[in-house]
């Protein structure tokens, strides 16, 4: 698949700023700014240079979710954001975990 240079000069910094915005926000607006920036960088082809930008921001916001809940969850790594295909329940989703950080996992559940 060839990489569409155009949509990734459009879009780029459209999902820069919708990463800076879900930073104020909380751990779960990081999380979804980075899965769909994840998904766009493959609908390109290819991912941008700064995309360490959304793991630091994704590792940042998971240990200021620690801190301020007690709740310690695991910070996913962005290639584990990547879905192929449409969107589907992998029985992984916010539905059917039980932790209540979409994406992430809770100490009881890793230690399990």
């Amino acid at each position: 698949m060839p990489i569409n240079y155009d949509l990734a000069k459009r879009e780029s910094p459209r999902l820069k700023a919708e990463l800076t915005r879900a930073q104020k926000k909380d751990y779960q607006a990081v999380l979804d700014a980075a899965r769909r920036a994840v998904q766009r960088w493959e609908a390109w082809g290819a991912w941008p240079d700064d995309w360490a930008r959304w793991q630091r921001a994704i590792v940042d916001a998971a240990n200021q979710h620690t801190r301020h809940t007690g709740d310690y969850v695991v910070a996913p790594r962005l290639e584990d954001l990547v879905t192929r295909g449409p969107l589907h329940c992998d029985g992984r989703c916010c539905e059917h975990r039980t932790s209540e950080a979409h994406g992430s996992e809770t100490v009881s559940q890793i230690l399990g």
